[in-house]
């Protein structure tokens, strides 16, 4: 609750009242409102939104995004890409929604895929799906038997031609991929107990942002109380149970540069230089042989968000072809919930950059530390060899000295 701790000190601050904001519900202890509990929802909860915040010395609201794997349609790409399948009645179901994004090679947990295999396997996924492409079928009948699960056979040559379609159209829709907040299913389905959704809150915030949320005491900056619960969706209605559920929405406040640095951690760890990795909002790698699906799921997820970046939130919901609806929805939903007016925003950037400050120090200090150590462990290093090297010399010295004394006495035996 430390977030409202710190709200309620700039609000002291600066003389304004808990009326000059739109943050007015009262909170309990866990920082949630009387009238919206995690611990009490009023629906099926079906998953979570994890809003990911924080405020500019200008007071400007900002919200972390990112590119999703799906797209929108740029002008003229999503007719061309619906007559390449057989239309929707009988047999089919017309063209997938979203194109199958693929690579020359795909490098998917640990094996590399050449186009042929990836068409492959990509064309049972779409027959499953009842989307048949006309360039790997004779006519309708033969795509008509492939669909309804009868022995069909398709050329290489076939399947190279479908991989060119698809490369295509991959290349036409990039740069139109929708951006998102943290949003994710629970594993289990819909839910009320709120250890189930804790649990995918703490998921889906590392999969697609790279946070791992940690609980007050362990959190970098120890103001922060990381995913404070702020309300539940719109309740809707799912096709599948014909029941009425929700989404927890939670906010997360974080420093601008720390989270960016969070991103580049992450990004850097799941898309090295070179990576030719999943990048399709399909899972086809479901009909690869003996895969692992629960592996394939996990990478799939992992890869499932790009270029993570702060984005101004009115210029973010004022875009077009920028979120979708249900990112919009979340939103509008939590906005006054979060927003304050500019004094306190200011007043509360100016908080987090002490605490940004003080913990800088801090690691200032370490590090001049460890050098301190490092340098210390080369001078004893030095002193050590200096020792040695001067032992090793009076040993030489000594020894030429005992040399140089039996010389003499056999000069004198001479005599």
């Amino acid at each position: 609750m430390l977030h409202q701790h710190v709200k309620k000190a700039a609000l002291k601050a600066t003389g304004e009242t808990k009326e000059d904001t739109l943050d007015t519900p009262p909170y309990d202890v866990n920082g949630e409102t009387k009238e919206d509990t995690l611990a009490n929802p009023p629906y099926d909860v079906n998953g979570i939104a994890n809003v990911i915040t924080c405020f500019e010395p200008s007071g400007t609201l900002l919200i972390w995004l990112m590119e999703g794997d799906r797209h929108f349609w740029p002008d003229g790409v999503k007719a061309g890409w619906d007559d390449q399948f057989f239309p929707k009645g009988g047999s089919f179901k017309g063209a997938p929604y979203q194109v199958y994004t693929v690579t020359n090679t795909l490098t998917f947990l640990g094996k590399t895929y050449d186009a042929t295999e990836q068409a492959r396997y990509i064309l049972a996924h779409m027959l499953s799906k009842k989307w048949a492409p006309k360039l790997c079928f004779e006519d309708e009948a033969e795509a008509s038997a492939a669909v309804a699960g009868l022995s069909f056979n398709v050329s290489d040559e076939k399947l190279n031609h479908l991989h060119d379609m698809l490369m295509s159209t991959t290349a036409q829709i990039a740069g139109h991929y929708y951006h998102e907040l943290v949003m994710g299913r629970n594993d289990g389905g819909p839910t009320k107990e709120s250890a189930t959704i804790n649990k995918t809150l703490k998921k889906e915030t590392d999969e697609e942002a790279g946070l791992v949320l940690k609980d007050d005491k362990q959190a970098i900056f120890k103001c922060y109380k990381q995913a404070i619960f702020k309300c539940w969706a719109d309740r809707y209605l799912s096709k599948k149970t014909n029941e009425y559920s929700t989404v927890a929405i939670f906010e997360t406040v974080m420093d601008k540069k720390n989270m960016e640095v969070t991103w580049e951690i992450a990004d850097a760890d799941r898309r090295p230089k070179g990576f030719a990795g999943w990048r399709c909002p399909h899972s086809w790698f479901k009909k690869i042989p003996d895969i692992n699906v629960g592996d394939g799921k996990k990478e799939h997820a992992r890869q499932e968000t790009r270029n993570g970046a702060w984005y101004s939130v009115h210029d973010a919901i004022a875009r077009d072809h920028f979120m979708d609806k249900k990112n919009r929805d979340v939103i509008n939903k939590i906005l006054p919930k979060i927003n304050v007016s500019p004094s306190v925003a200011k007043k509360l950037c100016l908080e987090q950059e002490e605490i940004a400050r003080k913990a800088k120090e801090e690691d200032d200090r370490i590090e001049r530390e460890r050098q301190q150590q490092v340098a210390d462990a080369e001078a004893e290093k030095l002193r050590l060899e200096q020792e040695e090297f001067a032992r090793k010399a009076k040993e030489e010295d000594d020894t030429s000295g005992e040399r140089g004394g039996r010389g003499s006495y056999g000069e004198r035996g001479d005599y």
